[in-house]
């Protein structure tokens, strides 16, 4: 039996939400009304969805769990990390669909780097004008 404080929702064959445990509903802040027909990739973050196919691929190569972070955006429009793992659930030889769990994680966010511009010095040392310079001193 699963645990009542995990997040957990299920998805059939087509990606199709089918059911969602009052914990993942809640994380997420919406129903299991709201959730039930959705396809799953509307819940990532729209820039991680190939990667998600690839990991759902992974587990069905694998045939058993796979855990990866991901950015989960709720229906509100909320986003945040979190931890998700993947079973396939099989019955009769054939893959009926998937069981997930999310949990949230802390992620970093990545440095904010400078554009080029602003690594340039402020004050910029004077250029050997090669041909003036050279003529000067051999005068």
């Amino acid at each position: 039996m699963p645990d009542a404080t995990l997040a957990i929702y299920q998805i059939d064959a087509r990606w199709r939400i089918v059911s969602a445990s009052e914990q993942f509903c809640r994380t997420l802040h919406c129903t299991e009304s709201s959730l039930i027909g959705r396809d799953a990739r509307e819940l990532l973050r729209e820039d991680w969805r190939n990667d998600f196919r690839h990991y759902v691929a992974r587990a069905l190569v694998g045939g058993g769990d796979v855990a990866a972070t991901v950015p989960l955006v709720a229906p509100c429009g909320k986003q945040a990390w979190f931890k998700h793992e993947i079973e396939p659930l099989i019955e009769n030889g054939m893959i009926e669909g998937f069981r997930a769990s999310i949990r949230p994680q802390a992620v970093a966010k990545p440095a904010t780097t400078k554009p080029w511009w602003e690594w340039r010095p402020s004050t910029f040392n004077q250029v050997w004008d090669f041909e003036t310079d050279h003529l000067a001193q051999a005068s």
